[in-house]
C-alpha cells in the first residue's frame, strides 16, 4: 500500500505540474494574442494615416492641375486677343489707299492725246444721230 500511495502522490504531483504548465501556456498565448491585436491595431492606424495623406496629396494635385488648366486657358485667350490686336494694327498700318497722283497723271495724258473716249462711245466719239434716239429696246 505504501507503494501505491507513493505512486498516487507522484501522479498527483505530475498533474499539478501539468496544470501549471498549461496555465503558463495559456497565459503566454493570451499575451501573444494581445500583442498581435495591438500590432494589428497599430498597423491599421498607420494604414489609415497613410490613406489620409494620399488623399490630401491627391486633392493638392487636383487643385494644382485645375490651376494649371485655368492658367493655360487664360494664356490662350490672351494670345488670341494679342493676335487679333496685332492683326488690327497691321491692317491699319498697311491700309490700302488709292494712288491719286497716278490716276491724275493718267487722265491728263489721255486728255492731251485728243478726243477723250468712254466705253460707250469709243475713240471716235458717239456715232452720228445715235444719242438722241431711243433704242429698239425702249420702243
Amino acid at each position: 500500500m505504501a507503494v501505491s500511495a507513493v505512486i498516487a502522490g507522484i501522479g498527483a504531483a505530475g498533474l499539478v505540474q501539468q496544470n501549471q504548465a498549461q496555465k503558463q501556456q495559456k497565459e503566454q498565448f493570451q499575451q501573444q494574442a494581445a500583442m498581435e491585436t495591438t500590432r494589428q491595431q497599430q498597423e491599421f492606424q498607420l494604414g489609415q494615416e497613410n490613406l489620409a495623406q494620399q488623399q490630401m496629396a491627391l486633392q493638392a494635385q487636383q487643385a494644382a492641375f485645375a490651376a494649371q488648366q485655368s492658367a493655360a486657358k487664360k494664356a490662350q485667350e490672351d494670345a488670341n486677343k494679342q493676335a487679333t490686336l496685332a492683326d488690327i494694327a497691321n491692317n491699319r498700318a498697311m491700309k490700302k489707299a488709292p494712288n491719286i497722283g497716278a490716276m491724275l497723271t493718267g487722265n491728263e495724258q489721255a486728255g492731251s492725246s485728243g478726243a477723250s473716249s468712254t466705253l460707250l462711245t469709243g475713240a471716235g466719239g458717239a456715232a452720228g444721230g445715235t444719242l438722241g434716239r431711243t433704242s429698239l429696246l425702249g420702243s
